[in-house]
């Protein structure tokens, strides 16, 4: 399953929300999802969706592929993780 995801805000703080697709392995829309928040920021946002997907397909089989525009979603959950205490 292939899974594409994206947060953004108007103001920073402000009003924003995420959006989430997936389709499954034949190209079928399978999963959307999208919420609105009042006063967030676009990083909130997009690591938001992040974890809306991980509560969704955490274990999930087969592997489900996330793709993000953000680095700094992509950085925080794949790179920078291992060094937080």
């Amino acid at each position: 399953m292939n899974i594409y995801v994206d947060g953004s805000c108007s103001g920073n703080p402000g009003p924003g929300g995420y959006g989430i697709v997936g389709f499954d392995d034949n190209g079928k829309l399978s999963f959307c999802e999208q919420r609105r928040f009042d006063k967030t920021t676009n990083n909130q946002m997009e690591l938001m969706a992040c974890l809306c997907v991980l509560e969704v397909f955490g274990t999930h089989t087969p592997i489900v592929t996330v793709y993000s525009d953000s680095s700094y979603a992509i950085n925080t959950l794949t790179n920078w993780k291992n060094n937080w205490k």
